[in-house]
């Protein structure tokens, strides 16, 4: 009696879309083996539910998908996707540091420039005063001091 040998038909996916009101729906849109058609394969939670293939199920679509869907899952596939998120955030870190290193400088300015007028208002006011007895005059000595 001679065996046959079954030759396993490999799916061809076209596109896979992910639901983003609940990211554990997912469709895969898989071409027919006589590549005419294009079906449904439909995964919840990462397990197929259903094919729009005529074939008796759980089809082969189905097993492959699940395949494909557990491959995109695997560690090193998040490992991934979380080092891909990472960048984003330390690049918004970056921006962050960036903005916050202008206020710096910015409000180093405003302090130096506070201080000046500070300093610019004492010594106008130390030039109102008398040298020796501090009084408010418009001359260095007061007239008081002046006799002195």
């Amino acid at each position: 009696m001679a065996s046959t040998k079954k030759t396993v038909k490999q799916v061809t996916v076209v596109a896979r879309i992910q639901f983003k009101a609940d990211a554990r729906k997912v469709v895969y849109l898989v071409r027919s083996s006589r590549a005419e058609d294009i079906y449904h394969t439909y995964l919840f939670d990462g397990k197929a539910t259903s094919c729009e293939c005529p074939s008796k199920k759980p089809c082969y679509h189905m097993a492959q998908v699940e395949a494909i869907e557990e491959a995109r899952t695997t560690p090193v596939a998040v490992a991934m996707e979380r080092a891909q998120a990472a960048m984003v955030d330390v690049e918004d870190k970056a921006f962050d540091l960036n903005a916050r290193q202008r206020f710096y400088n910015w409000q180093q300015v405003q302090d130096e420039e506070q201080m000046a007028s500070e300093y610019v208002a004492v010594a106008n006011a130390a030039s109102d005063s008398c040298v020796k007895c501090g009084a408010r005059t418009k001359n260095t000595v007061c007239s008081r001091c002046l006799g002195c």
